[in-house]
C-alpha cells in the first residue's frame, strides 16, 4: 500500500469539505479525480500533501502515519503541484538546478533537462527563457518536471490541463505515462472536466463531500 486514508474529515468553520474519506493508493494507480469547482478536490490533495491537517482521521504513508515523518522528507515522496505554481527569478535551467541543489545534488547536464521538457511536450528550447515568463500552461509543465527531480513515490497533480490545448494535454499525459511505466509512480490527477484520462486504472467523485468511486469512466 502506498497511502491510504482513514474516515478524513475537513471542516472550515461550520462548513464540512470532506467527509470520512477513506482511499486506499497502490504503488503504480493512476487516478482521475473528478468533481465540481470548489468540491474539495484541491483541499484532498493538500491533506495528502501534508500541506494542511485533518479535523479528524488519518493518512498512512507506506504503512507509517503521516503525523510521524519530517514534513520536507514527506513532501519530497509525496509531491504537490500547484495550479498556480512559482518559480525562483531566473531562467528555467536555474530554477531546475535549483532543485538539484537543494537535494545536495551538482547541477544536471543541460541535456537531461532539455529531454525531461520535450517528454512533457515543452519546448527544449525554452531552457533559457525566464522561468516566470511562460505561460500558465508553460508553468505547470515546468512544475511537474522540476518535480519528478526529486523521483518521488507519488504525484499529486491540482488541474494540470486547465490550462492546456489538445494537442498540449495529450503530450503531458502521454509523458506522465511514459515516466510512470519507468518508475512506478502513483499518480492523483485533478480535474472538473469531465473527459477521463486514457490510461487512468481508477476513476473517482467527489460530491457532498463523500468519495464516490466509478468502475464505468
Amino acid at each position: 500500500m502506498m497511502l491510504s486514508t482513514q474516515n478524513l474529515t475537513l471542516q472550515r468553520r461550520e462548513r464540512t469539505i470532506l467527509s470520512n474519506i477513506s482511499l486506499s493508493i497502490e504503488a503504480g494507480d493512476i487516478i482521475f479525480l473528478q468533481g465540481e469547482s470548489g468540491c474539495g478536490k484541491t483541499s484532498l490533495l493538500r491533506l495528502m500533501a501534508f500541506l494542511e491537517s485533518p479535523t479528524s482521521g488519518s493518512i498512512l504513508f507506506q504503512g507509517t502515519p503521516q503525523t510521524k515523518w519530517v514534513p520536507h522528507l514527506y513532501r519530497k515522496q509525496v509531491s504537490f503541484v500547484f495550479q498556480a505554481p512559482v518559480f525562483l527569478p531566473g531562467t528555467v535551467l536555474e530554477n531546475l538546478d535549483a532543485v538539484q541543489k537543494i537535494n545536495g545534488k551538482q547541477a544536471t547536464v543541460q541535456e537531461f533537462y532539455e529531454n525531461a521538457l520535450l517528454r512533457l511536450g515543452l519546448s527544449p528550447s525554452l531552457i533559457h527563457n525566464e522561468a516566470t515568463h511562460l505561460s500558465q500552461g508553460e508553468k505547470i509543465r515546468l512544475s511537474i518536471v522540476r518535480s519528478l527531480l526529486n523521483t518521488p513515490k507519488m504525484l499529486l497533480l491540482d488541474e494540470p490541463l486547465g490550462a492546456l490545448d489538445k494537442k498540449s494535454s495529450i503530450q503531458l499525459l502521454e509523458g506522465l505515462q511514459h515516466y510512470k511505466e519507468q518508475n512506478g509512480v502513483s499518480i492523483v490527477m485533478v480535474s472538473h472536466q469531465q473527459c477521463p484520462i486514457p490510461f487512468a486504472n481508477r476513476y473517482l467523485r467527489l460530491e457532498n463531500s463523500s468519495l464516490l468511486e466509478n468502475s464505468n469512466a
